[in-house]
């Protein structure tokens, strides 16, 4: 029975993963990687995080840094509101398609 009850376990598991998943999650890697600097995260920076640090994150460059991808993704930044889960998926994403 102890074998059952953890089939059941990881199957549960399993199943609140997939209902959690967002549709945009799971597409193609070429429909994820649409997002740009000038197109969208430009814009998320600017209205996300030069309230508190001016626009020292002006560039792709300025921002394609390990600790500002973490800050987000632990979601301690930005600081003085939370980012909803599609806006931390949104610029995580771009993150992950190399920030450009």
């Amino acid at each position: 029975m102890p074998h059952a009850r953890a089939r059941r376990v990881r199957l549960a598991a399993i199943i609140c993963v997939l209902v959690a998943c967002d549709a945009s999650a799971i597409s193609s890697p070429a429909e994820r990687c649409t997002d740009t600097w000038t197109t969208y995260a430009g814009e998320f920076f600017e209205s996300n995080c030069a309230r508190c640090h001016g626009y020292m994150f002006g560039t792709p460059a300025q921002v394609r840094r390990p600790e500002v991808e973490q800050a987000i993704g632990a979601g301690r930044m930005p600081r003085d509101q939370a980012l909803d889960g599609m806006q931390k998926m949104r610029i995580l994403r771009w993150f992950a398609c190399g920030a450009r």
